[in-house]
């Protein structure tokens, strides 16, 4: 993804116990963020306004990207709460020997790092105790794309690959040392890989159920050579399938929506009945046209006969409206750990901010009440989870570099 200004990864929460302080830092930053909401003018905005970002702690886990420009993007915490690993720059992390003048500079890699919270800035990525997920010769090759990261288990993660036939998702054990070279294993493929079907099939974006039994993920087809007549051309839908090596005697492979030109980044709720994703699904088609989050219903029986129904129940959560011909995009939604709401990422403007700085917003997860934001930095925001089994702590990527180095900007504005 191309995002405008460098990002880091960062935890926020309402309370984490025996957990280092930024103390200073952090009882300004409550303060000033709030001061902040009401010290530059507003701007025009059409979208109700219910509530305001809920000051917590802050604290950065990544080294500080200011002075680097390096992206860190996608943060997930591992079940133990031991581990992140995370998607960054190639050249974010040396690994010697390296060749530099040869290094696809914008292919995305697999980090791991400790949860250490940093109370001092860090230059480099290389000087915290972050390890680059290292691919064996002779699978796919390390600097080739890779994406969306998801924990299994405390010791293996789900991620997609670039392979010659588009994005597969692979699954991939994480020892605590990762000096070696590892080989993951694609765990779904295309029935026409390795042949020259002429279509380029995409599997991105998997999310885990809380039983850990099904993935849902996007998937979408692309022609290889030219352009095809007919209207699924570059369409996109969720797909669900089980988990490989759970001892069922056919592993399940079928879709749940209809297809759009943008539907993506599932994920489950607590019970693991519904799956929410955004998508601009019955609107204006186009890859510039507004993104909306919906819900769908998941039937397990029915899925596990083989019958899924498109669009179980399909609810619309977000209504946003285009603002001077802009369209407001809402993306890569997270349930709550009590499934009573949802939290997104969203370019909608909000008070003393500017435009299209994206922010974290929450919304009730029947979409009774209009989306509220939970957090902004007036930087870019994104890529928000929440802490395994905690409610009260979040993590997520953010241009805002150090706190106070943040606080300090406010300060002089």
């Amino acid at each position: 993804r191309s995002i405008d200004l460098p990002v880091e990864v960062s935890v926020f929460g309402k309370r984490i116990d025996q957990r280092l302080l930024l103390s200073i830092a952090t009882v300004a930053l409550a303060s000033v963020l709030i001061i902040g909401c009401s010290t530059r003018p507003e701007v025009s905005e059409n979208l109700p306004m219910a509530g305001n970002h809920s000051p917590g702690d802050l604290f950065m886990v990544t080294a500080d990207t200011s002075s680097d420009g390096f992206h860190y993007l996608e943060p997930q915490m591992s079940p133990n709460n031991q581990r992140i690993v995370f998607t960054a720059d190639w050249i974010a992390l040396p690994v010697d020997p390296r060749n530099l003048p040869d290094t696809p500079l914008l292919d995305r890699q697999l980090v791991v790092v400790n949860m250490e919270l940093q109370e001092t800035i860090l230059s480099q990525l290389s000087m915290s105790n972050a390890q680059l997920v290292r691919i064996a010769e002779g699978g796919p090759n390390m600097e080739i794309q890779k994406g969306s990261p998801v924990w299994i288990n405390d010791e293996s993660i789900l991620f997609w690959i670039e392979t010659d036939f588009g994005a597969r998702l692979a699954r991939l054990e994480v020892p605590q040392n990762l000096d070696g070279l590892l080989q993951p294993e694609i765990i779904y493929a295309e029935p026409s890989d390795g042949e020259n079907s002429g279509m380029y099939w995409e599997h991105r974006d998997p999310a885990i159920s809380p039983d850990g039994h099904w993935i849902a993920f996007s998937k979408s087809r692309y022609a290889i050579d030219g352009i095809p007549e007919d209207d699924d051309y570059g369409q996109q839908s969720i797909w669900v399938m089980e988990m490989p090596g759970l001892g069922s005697q056919s592993e399940l492979v079928f879709q749940v929506t209809t297809e759009a030109s943008i539907i993506a980044n599932p994920s489950w709720s607590p019970d693991g009945t519904k799956i929410v994703f955004n998508s601009n699904i019955n609107l204006d088609s186009g890859l510039n046209s507004p993104l909306e989050i919906f819900t769908i219903d998941f039937d397990v029986t029915e899925a596990e006969n083989n019958n899924a129904i498109l669009d179980l129940n399909i609810n619309r959560l977000t209504n946003s409206e285009n603002n001077d011909h802009i369209p407001i995009r809402n993306w890569a939604p997270v349930f709550s750990p009590d499934g009573m709401n949802i939290l997104f990422v969203s370019d909608r403007r909000a008070p003393s901010i500017t435009l299209h700085e994206r922010s974290i917003w929450s919304i009730p997860s029947d979409g009774g009440l209009e989306p509220s934001i939970l957090f902004f930095s007036r930087e870019d925001d994104i890529d928000v989870s929440f802490a395994p089994g905690q409610s009260d702590m979040i993590i997520f990527s953010s241009g805002m570099g150090f706190p106070t180095e943040m606080l300090d900007r406010i300060e002089q504005e």
